[in-house]
């Protein structure tokens, strides 16, 4: 979640976001140049109830490799 007072330290990226110290002497510029992104406009607002991009429950399972249909075992992935 990022409330509207957060934005100014928020760099937006493709698929997640960024939030950086609120410190001047970190340098938000710097990291904009060396990792991308673009930093978010004053008053932004991340929250639950306006996002419009959901998982579904496989997606979920893929992406924390929880069991199902699609994910593989942790022999498979060397755990074991």
């Amino acid at each position: 979640m990022i409330a509207g007072d957060g934005a100014r330290h928020a760099v937006a990226h493709d698929d997640y976001y960024a939030i950086l110290p609120a410190t001047q002497s970190w340098g938000g510029r710097e990291y904009v140049t060396e990792n991308g992104g673009r930093p978010c406009p004053d008053g932004f607002c991340y929250s639950s109830d306006k996002n419009t991009k959901w998982l579904s429950v496989e997606e979920l399972r893929t992406m924390v490799g929880a069991p199902g249909k699609h994910s593989t075992s942790q022999q498979e992935r060397g755990l074991e």
